[in-house]
């Protein structure tokens, strides 16, 4: 009887155990952000952090001061191995296994290159991306919804989306500064989890003096507003400014939605998206979507 106990003790404390274990995550941003290569094979980043305890969770390297990336890095890339199969889910839902096809833990030192490398049968598979993890957590997809914005919220970003403009134009050089921008037609997301929260993302096309043909200005239209808003409390949660060669030491920030999930015991509601700086950036992050903070770094 005794030992029939410590067995079922022995059993049920290797199972907690095994629960607990950290579950390793990443992701395979959509198509547009793939390097060329063959159609079997597409790079992923790792997340610096982990699922564990019902949440997910910064690297420890990453709760110290000051934070170590570096660290961090390479101990989330040394849990990945060549042929490790991984739990996927597309941005529909779907479920399925994929394969690590390599993996490079120096590719920190060299601009574009995968740190993770992963194989699949199709590319298309992946067009839209995918999140990766080492066991199954307890998450699901959720579907974004079109939303509509209000004459009040209109009004609201216009004002703002001027005032990070005037914020961050003294970051470019004075004789690179633009002229002037202009708001193109916003693309504004919800989901049905969070519905008082939406994320607007507004392009602007940047007018800017061309040096060689006097009198033809040039227009650059890779710049754009991002705002997170909460339509029960009409205010803006979080807004950003962003372009991809803005400066080398500027502040943007370019946020753009890919994937939203709900996860954990509390039904936390978070999207996964572009989360790039100013100059040469290619960084993806885990955000809360109430909050807009984020949760965990991929690299």
């Amino acid at each position: 009887m005794l030992r029939t106990i410590c067995v079922a003790c022995l059993l049920l404390a290797v199972s907690d155990a095994y629960a607990q274990a950290p579950i390793q995550l990443a992701y395979v941003p959509p198509a547009e952000w793939q390097s060329p290569g063959p159609t079997s094979t597409v790079s992923a980043c790792v997340f610096l952090g982990s699922y564990e305890g019902g949440g997910f969770l910064p690297s420890p390297e990453l709760r110290s001061s000051p934070a170590d990336f570096d660290e961090a890095f390479a101990t989330s890339i040394a849990t990945f191995s060549p042929g490790q199969v991984l739990l996927a889910l597309g941005p529909t839902g779907q479920r399925f296994n994929l394969t690590v096809d390599r993996v490079d833990p120096g590719a920190t030192n060299a601009v574009g290159a995968p740190s993770l490398v992963i194989r699949v049968p199709t590319r298309p598979t992946l067009r839209e991306g995918a999140w990766l993890m080492t066991s199954a957590v307890p998450l699901r997809i959720l579907p974004r919804r079109p939303a509509r914005l209000d004459a009040f919220a209109k009004s609201l970003f216009r004002a703002r989306a001027g005032e990070l403009w005037n914020r961050h134009l003294p970051e470019r050089p004075p004789d690179e500064r633009p002229l002037r921008f202009r708001l193109r037609n916003p693309i504004v997301e919800r989901v049905d989890a969070l519905p008082g929260v939406i994320t607007v993302r507004i392009p602007i096309d940047i007018e800017e003096r061309n040096p060689k043909a006097k009198g033809r200005n040039i227009h650059d239209e890779r710049g754009q507003m991002f705002f997170l808003y909460s339509t029960a409390t009409r205010r803006i949660i979080r807004e950003e400014f962003g372009h991809p060669e803005w400066s080398a030491h500027s502040t943007v920030r370019t946020i753009k939605p890919w994937m939203f999930l709900q996860a954990g015991p509390n039904n936390g509601v978070y999207f996964v998206g572009q989360n790039s700086a100013g100059w040469e950036s290619d960084e993806v992050a885990l955000f809360d979507l109430r909050t807009g903070r984020e949760v965990l770094t991929c690299w």
